[in-house]
């Protein structure tokens, strides 16, 4: 899959996750935001990331999210679930049990915690894309996870991780014109 044929193209809010006062998660707002973005022309959604409180977040609620972002969208629109945790057998797990509930690519950031050399974190990636199987985009978070992925590290994890689609970046800087089919 190549950034051309992939159907990840145009504008794909990273939606909130709404919570109610008791602080479980609001499915009726979620829907309605969901709604909102499709209808004013939104192509996909960023789901579970930051700003989708994923940290807050227990396994089952993401995995509920899932579903209610798949079924909110009827084929609409596309949903990138973040599936990112402190252990690839968690996150693994996690991009499996999405799939199953029909999200059309995962995303996941590094791992984090425990300092792991570059081959650590492309392997990491291999056993999370395979678990799941479906496109997968890597997410650069570094003030937040203090792993930077770097051109060159994007560059090994394009190479060796064959389900790489994309990137979302989220650091302060990044220069994108050394990283292959990217570029």
């Amino acid at each position: 899959m190549t950034p051309s044929d992939d159907g990840f193209r145009g504008v794909f809010p990273a939606i909130i996750t709404p919570f109610t006062p008791e602080g479980e998660v609001n499915e009726e707002a979620f829907r309605k935001v969901m709604e909102f973005d499709i209808q004013a022309g939104a192509r996909g959604f960023w789901v579970c990331g930051g700003s989708g409180e994923s940290v807050l977040l227990e396994d089952e609620e993401r995995v509920r999210i899932a579903e209610i972002a798949v079924d909110q969208a009827k084929g609409r629109a596309k949903i990138i679930l973040h599936v990112g945790a402190l252990t690839t057998r968690r996150t693994a797990r996690m991009a499996e049990q999405v799939r199953e509930k029909g999200a059309d690519a995962i995303a996941a950031v590094p791992p984090f915690f425990y300092s792991a050399t570059d081959q650590e974190i492309v392997d990491h990636y291999r056993t999370v894309a395979a678990a799941a199987d479906l496109p997968f985009f890597v997410y650069n978070l570094p003030q937040s996870t203090q792993v930077d992925v770097t051109p060159d590290l994007m560059q090994k994890i394009i190479d060796e991780v064959p389900q790489t689609v994309g990137l979302k970046h989220s650091g302060p800087t990044w220069n994108v014109s050394t990283v292959g089919r990217f570029a």
